[in-house]
């Protein structure tokens, strides 16, 4: 699992429930009409869990980003170099693109990669 999927994670469970609380009050509004509907709507607890999503929502948006900066980071960091000298213990530089989705030892770097595309739009 890439060090981003559990705040990805987070976010697609947080959508989840808002759907599904906006459904709770899409059956009120069907059942008992719009003044309930809308009762139900206006209530301050309603309110309060609405801030406190908004909250989460913020803290995790945060969140995504700094991920988002740290593989960036890496991303450049690749970018400017050959590989990783001394990996193998065998005096040999790994080149990235061994290291890499596609390389032979892929496994290393494959939930960079991932996270990378999820970034990009890919995933």
């Amino acid at each position: 699992m890439s060090t981003t999927e559990p705040a990805y994670q987070l976010l697609r469970e947080e959508n989840e429930r808002l759907r599904a609380r906006r459904g709770r009050c899409d059956k009120h509004k069907d059942m008992a009409g719009p003044s309930l509907y809308h009762d139900c709507c206006e209530s301050e607890r309603l309110r309060e869990l609405c801030r406190e999503q908004a909250d989460e929502n913020e803290r995790l948006r945060g969140r995504c980003e700094r991920l988002g900066g740290a593989v960036k980071a890496v991303e450049a960091l690749i970018a400017d170099s050959y590989g990783v000298a001394g990996l193998h213990l065998n005096g040999d530089a790994a080149p990235w693109d061994t290291l890499r989705t596609g390389g032979y030892f892929e496994d290393w770097l494959k939930d960079f990669d991932a996270a990378l595309d999820a970034m990009e739009g890919g995933g």
